[in-house]
Parts: C-alpha cells; sequence; structure tokens
C-alpha cells in the first residue's frame, strides 16, 4: 500500500512537469532517507534496525531528455544516499563534484557505467547503536545496545534469516 501511494504521487508529479513542459529541462531524482519494516526481524516502522528492509532504498534518476541519456539503465552496484550530494552537484554543474564524502555517480547516470564497488556502513539512530558493514555479498551487523554480533551473506539470504557468525567466525572477525 505505502509503495502504491508513492508510486502514484511520482507518476503525478511526472506528469504535472510534462503538463508544464518542464519534463525535458528537469532532473527528477527520486529516493528515500529509510526503508520501513512490517514484522520482518520481530521489528515494527522505521529506523530502529540496519536490515535490508529498513536501509536498502529507491534511488532513481531520470535525466532530463534534453540530456539525450538512454532510459532503463539500472545500475546494480549498491551505492550510499551519501553519494546523491556530490552527484547532483556534477549533473546540475557540468563538472567535478566537490570534495565531499560520497562518489560522484554522475558516469553512472550519463553512460551507464557501473561506480566502483566498496564497503558501505549504515546505522540506526543513536538511541539503538545499531551497525553495520556490507562488503560485497557479505553483511556484518553489531547490534551494539545488545551485544550481538550478526553475518549474513545477501546472496544467498538476502532477507537475512540465516546468521552465520558460528560458521564463518574468521570472516566476522575480519568485517567486525
Amino acid at each position: 500500500e505505502h509503495c502504491r501511494y508513492a508510486d502514484e504521487g511520482v507518476e503525478q508529479l511526472v506528469k504535472r512537469l510534462a503538463e508544464a513542459g518542464f519534463d525535458d529541462d528537469t532532473l527528477l531524482v527520486v529516493t528515500s532517507d529509510h526503508g520501513e519494516a512490517f514484522g520482518q526481524h520481530e521489528r515494527m516502522f522505521h529506523n530502529t534496525t540496519v536490515y535490508e528492509e529498513m536501509v536498502r532504498v529507491p534511488l532513481v534518476v531520470r535525466p532530463p531528455r534534453s540530456w539525450g541519456v538512454q532510459p532503463g539503465v539500472v545500475i546494480r552496484t549498491p551505492v550510499s544516499t551519501v553519494d546523491l550530494f556530490p552527484t547532483l552537484v556534477a549533473l546540475a554543474s557540468g563538472g567535478a563534484a566537490p570534495a565531499v564524502d560520497g562518489i560522484d555517480l554522475s558516469a553512472a547516470i550519463l553512460d551507464g557505467r557501473e561506480p566502483p564497488a566498496r564497503a558501505l556502513t549504515s546505522r540506526s539512530i543513536e538511541s539503538w547503536g545499531r551497525q553495520a558493514l556490507v562488503d560485497g555479498r557479505w553483511k556484518y551487523i553489531d547490534d551494539g545496545k545488545e551485544g550481538d554480533l550478526e553475518l549474513y551473506d545477501l546472496d544467498a539470504d538476502p532477507h537475512e534469516t540465516r546468521n552465520l557468525v558460528a560458521e564463518q567466525p574468521v570472516r566476522a572477525l575480519y568485517l567486525g
């Protein structure tokens, strides 16, 4: 229901941009600051975990038609929301991104080139203290508050249901 509501909102925005004559010259970016938990991992609502349902968010970029970018390009390499600022500055200015946190993804958007793979981190709100590191297919979680450690193979277990810390103690220690 939430996804449909958001989808309809974006559809209305695109429609109104076209009606106003701005769709050829408008860079449209749709994303979210966090996901939602609907009972996964025995959690509800948002910003209480670092599981995929909370930290994996959409990033949809539609360049202006006047840029001549081919539609439908999908970038498979995970990126971070911290990449938005340098990317948007580079796209808006047509130049290099400023020296800030994150990486400039404009080449991925304009040319479809995959950005470099890198380890990504996430953290829940400070009162919970949960932190995660994703490095390739592996995700390591330090609960912080309760001291529990978790390790998941996201390729084999994308819903994070099988904690592999006991089976992969060296990998867990390395990622930790």
